[in-house]
């Protein structure tokens, strides 16, 4: 069995017989740990991460739904939103919640910023000005 992380798991064995094994750990793990704490923000995000990472968008976005039911100011669930709606091809929803993950963090002219270059350029537009945001973002900021 592969000793990397998940994402690292998925990139070097995908396709075979362990990363099938692997999901199917990750999967009993992550219910586990929602049935003994499924008010938890962070195993609720995790299990949208998981099912995101497994491309069942479909899934991920209702466990999304779940976690901002139980904390609607979580800001990360609005980036996992944003990712998932980006491998959707959704780009209006994926920038609405990437806006949202910014004000909620306090940053609503970062968040306006985003808006406005989505508008004058586009998504590759928005993402440019976003990475702009995250590179003159603290370590101090950073709120896990």
């Amino acid at each position: 069995m592969c000793d990397s992380s998940p994402r690292g798991c998925l990139t070097c064995c995908r396709g075979s017989e362990e990363i099938l094994a692997f999901t199917e750990q990750c999967n009993a793990v992550e219910k586990l740990a929602q049935d003994l704490d499924p008010l938890s923000i962070s195993v609720n995000t995790a299990l949208d991460t998981l099912y995101y990472l497994q491309h069942d968008y479909d899934k991920a976005l209702a466990q999304c739904r779940k976690a901002l039911e139980i904390r609607p100011d979580a800001g990360t669930v609005h980036y996992d939103l944003f990712d998932i709606y980006s491998a959707k091809s959704m780009r209006d929803q994926a920038i609405d919640e990437l806006e949202q993950g910014i004000r909620l963090e306090g940053r609503p002219e970062e968040a306006a910023s985003i808006d406005q270059s989505y508008k004058q350029n586009g998504y590759a537009g928005a993402l440019r000005r976003a990475i702009e945001i995250a590179s003159n973002t603290s370590v101090e900021d950073y709120d896990p």
